[in-house]
């Protein structure tokens, strides 16, 4: 069969998600996982086409639909599947998926996938026919959508942390071709963003000592515990985040940056620095941001100036201690990133 999968929502050109978030965002965790569920439908013999909307473009929702459906209905699929996560009152859990109401195709297909998600051990909340959301009612194949379980839930998410990726997807790829999934093999790992398929042994390494800014329009980027996209999230870096890299790895996902102490970013994520760089901080009534900038502008060798409004961004690259929202770090902030 030819199978149409995409991923629900988007980020629009503001910054802006159209998803739902809680303890896991919604189109992150989507986007990550359909490489997965693409992987094994084509495992099992059947060919799939993954649409994911442009990032930073649209300006609106709508246009998600009007991007998606042209490309599905002139296709000629056979099927398709929206991958979506669920958001109620934080009390709610548990995994449904969507069909077109009548279709005994869809009907049955809803069913199997169903079981096979709750075969991992979320709530059943059941197949479910709609005649209401676009992707199911304006869709030439058999459409289904799939909430595979509550993201603003705790017990689902950790659970979801748990399962990891890969038993989902065959949860989800078995379903989607009438197969029923015992949630017994694959999977493990904690959530992430990044696609599958890679080999993290012996990756090359060599020195560096030298600073990088993360550039990830807004969104944060992972910090993880070893090289390559199956490390477990340690931490993340906000947009704009100023680092030192202590040494370079590459291995076939592609070239890593070692933080002192802290531990592996993906260097499509960074871009180097050619304005000098400098310490800047903000004065209050005591001064414990004075302290913070003095110590950051001794370990990393960088001038220290209190905030005057003379030395800004168009010609420094700034560490910012201390501020308000429009910041990149308060002063605890700070420490956390730099004293390593």
């Amino acid at each position: 069969m030819k199978i149409a999968l995409t991923v629900g929502h988007s980020i629009l050109k503001g910054g802006q998600r159209t998803s739902a978030s809680g303890y896991i965002n919604e189109y992150r965790y989507n986007k990550a996982l359909a490489p997965y569920v693409k992987e094994e439908l084509e495992l099992l013999g059947h060919k799939c086409d993954l649409f994911i909307c442009p990032e930073y473009t649209f300006t609106n929702a709508s246009q998600e639909r009007t991007y998606k459906l042209p490309k599905i209905n002139n296709g000629g699929y056979d099927r398709c599947c929206e991958l979506h996560l669920n958001a109620f009152n934080g009390t709610a859990k548990g995994e449904e998926v969507y069909y077109y109401s009548g279709d005994s195709t869809g009907g049955s297909i809803a069913t199997i996938m169903s079981k096979n998600i709750a075969s991992l051990g979320f709530d059943n909340r059941g197949a479910k026919g709609t005649r209401n959301l676009y992707m199911i009612t304006q869709t030439k194949p058999t459409a289904i959508l799939v909430e595979a379980f509550f993201c603003d839930n705790k017990k689902d998410s950790d659970l979801a942390n748990s399962v990891g990726y890969r038993k989902m997807a065959k949860a989800i790829a078995y379903g989607l071709v009438q197969k029923t999934y015992d949630g017994k093999s694959g999977g493990g790992g904690v959530v992430n963003p990044e696609p599958p398929k890679e080999n993290n042994t012996s990756p090359q390494t060599s020195n560096a000592g030298y600073y990088v800014k993360t550039s990830t329009k807004g969104d944060v980027l992972n910090v993880r515990d070893s090289v390559g996209n199956n490390g477990k999230i340690m931490s993340t870096l906000q947009d704009g985040s100023i680092i030192y890299v202590e040494s370079i790895h590459k291995n076939t996902s592609g070239t890593w940056y070692k933080i002192r102490n802290r531990g592996y970013v993906h260097s499509n994520y960074c871009v180097g620095i050619s304005k000098p760089m400098i310490v800047l901080y903000q004065s209050g009534a005591n001064d414990y941001n004075k302290k913070i900038a003095d110590i950051i502008g001794e370990r990393h060798n960088k001038p220290v100036y209190v905030e005057d409004k003379t030395k800004t961004s168009k010609d420094y690259e700034i560490m910012y201690v201390g501020g308000g929202k429009d910041r990149y770090h308060t002063a605890a902030i700070a420490a956390d990133k730099y004293l390593n």
